[in-house]
């Protein structure tokens, strides 16, 4: 089931940059915000967030849609520079 849940996360993830240029930079930037706060959130001790969307999306398909456009970019370097740690995680976690 939580699986389920991540492949739709995914599609919602890799749709999502699309429709960027539509969105106000507060919803943009409340996007980026809560989707990194769930990905660097813990599920149990073993498995978290992130290791489950690393198995339905291995390249991080998602990511490299996001960091294409500018207004997907601007608010994720600003999301990383506010949250150290964040960055500090994910590189732990490679």
């Amino acid at each position: 089931q939580i699986l389920k849940g991540f492949r739709l996360l995914n599609d919602f993830l890799l749709e999502i940059p699309i429709y960027w240029i539509r969105y106000s930079n507060r919803l943009t930037e409340e996007i980026v915000k809560t989707t990194f706060d769930l990905l660097s959130s813990d599920l149990n001790d073993e498995i978290n967030a992130f290791l489950l969307l690393a198995l339905i999306d291995p390249k991080l398909t998602w990511f490299k849609k996001w960091m294409h456009p500018y207004y997907g970019r601007r608010e994720i370097t600003r999301f990383l520079k506010q949250n150290p740690s964040l960055v500090a995680f994910t590189v732990g976690q490679c």
